[in-house]
C-alpha cells in the first residue's frame, strides 16, 4: 500500500539536514580551534627560550575603486591602500582564538536561527495554501499587491503574503498565527517532555541572534532590559555570557550552540507534529532509533 505523502514533511526533513550540517560543523571547529591553540602554545615556548615574544598581524587592503584612469590609458593596477591594522602579542593571541571559539559558535546559532524562520514559513504557506479557509482574508488582503488577485493561485504567492503579513521581529507574528492554525501546538510549547517554555527561550535566542550579527556579540542594556527575569535567567543559563557593566558580552560554548541546534530541532518537529495532527496528514517516518534494550526500530509518531 502506498504510504500517503505529508507535505510538510520535505521541509522538515531539509531543516534537519541542515543543522546535522551544523552540528558537524561546530564539532569540527572545537576540533580545529583546540589544535591551533596547542600549536600557538609551543609557538610561544619555542620563542621563549631566544627571548621573542609570540606576535600576529593582519592589515585588510582596500582599493580606491573610483580611482578611473584617464582617457584612454589603460591600468592594470588600482590604487590600494590598508584600511588599518590588528596586531596580538603574548596573551592576546589565546584571548584571540577564545575570541574566534565563541564567534564560531554564536554564528552557528544564528544561521539556525535564520533557517528555522525559513521553515516556518515553508510550514504556513503551504498550510494556508492547501486551506485557504484558514487564511486570515483581512490582513493577507491589506497586504496583496493591487494588480494581484485573492485568493492567489499559486504557492509562491501565498508564500509572499505570508512574509509580508507576518514576517517581524522575533518572528513574533508568524509563530502566533501558526498556534491559531494548530491549537495544540501551544500546549506543546510549554507542556512538554522537556518542561521547557520554548516561546521563552525562542524570544532569547532572537536577542542572541540579533547581537551577533550587528553588535559584535554585546547584548545592550536597554534589550536586556526588555527580557523578564525567568528570560534573563534562561539567557544565563543556556548562552554563556559575561555581564559588561549594563550589558552582556556572549561567550557561547561549542556545547551552547549544540544545545541550542537540538532545542530549534525538536521546537521545529513540535510545529511540524501539531500542524500535521491538525490537518490530518500522516506522520513522519523516523529514522531506526536504539531502543532502551540497544534493538533498532523504525518509528512513527
Amino acid at each position: 500500500m502506498t504510504r500517503r505523502l505529508n507535505p510538510l514533511e520535505p521541509f522538515l526533513r531539509v531543516f534537519f539536514e541542515k543543522l546535522n550540517f551544523l552540528n558537524a560543523f561546530i564539532s569540527n571547529c572545537e576540533i580545529s580551534v583546540k589544535r591551533f591553540r596547542s600549536s600557538l602554545a609551543e609557538a610561544q615556548r619555542r620563542r621563549a627560550e631566544h627571548g621573542i615574544p609570540l606576535r600576529g598581524g593582519w592589515s585588510l587592503i582596500i582599493a580606491d575603486i573610483a580611482d578611473l584612469p584617464q582617457g584612454d590609458a589603460e591600468v592594470s593596477w588600482m590604487n590600494s591602500f590598508p584600511s588599518g591594522k590588528h596586531k596580538l602579542e603574548g596573551d592576546e593571541y589565546f584571548a584571540f582564538v577564545d575570541r574566534i571559539s565563541q564567534m564560531q559558535a554564536a554564528l552557528t546559532v544564528a544561521q539556525a536561527y535564520e533557517l528555522h524562520e525559513t521553515y516556518l514559513l515553508d510550514l504556513v504557506t503551504t498550510c494556508v495554501a492547501a486551506h485557504t479557509s484558514d487564511a486570515e482574508a483581512t490582513k493577507f488582503k491589506k497586504v496583496c499587491p493591487k494588480e494581484g488577485k485573492y485568493p492567489p493561485s499559486r504557492k509562491a504567492d501565498w508564500r509572499e503574503l505570508v512574509v509580508k503579513a507576518y514576517r517581524g521581529k522575533n518572528n513574533k507574528d508568524l509563530l502566533a498565527y501558526l498556534r491559531r492554525l494548530a491549537p495544540a501546538v501551544k500546549q506543546y510549547e510549554t507542556i512538554n517532555r522537556r518542561q521547557f517554555d520554548l516561546p521563552g527561550w525562542y524570544r532569547v535566542l532572537s536577542t542572541v541572534r540579533h547581537a551577533t550579527v550587528h553588535q559584535q556579540l554585546v547584548i545592550r542594556g536597554h534589550q536586556l532590559s526588555t527580557l523578564s527575569a525567568t528570560e534573563r535567567g534562561v539567557l544565563e543559563r543556556y548562552f554563556s555570557g559575561v555581564p559588561e557593566d549594563e550589558s552582556y558580552r556572549i561567550a557561547l560554548e561549542g556545547d551552547d550552540a549544540k544545545v541550542a541546534l537540538r532545542t530549534l530541532g525538536e521546537y521545529a518537529y513540535l510545529h511540524f507534529k501539531g500542524l500535521s495532527e491538525q490537518y490530518g496528514y500522516p506522520p513522519m517516518i523516523r529514522e531506526a532509533a536504539r531502543t532502551a534494550n540497544g534493538t533498532e526500530q523504525r518509528e512513527t509518531t
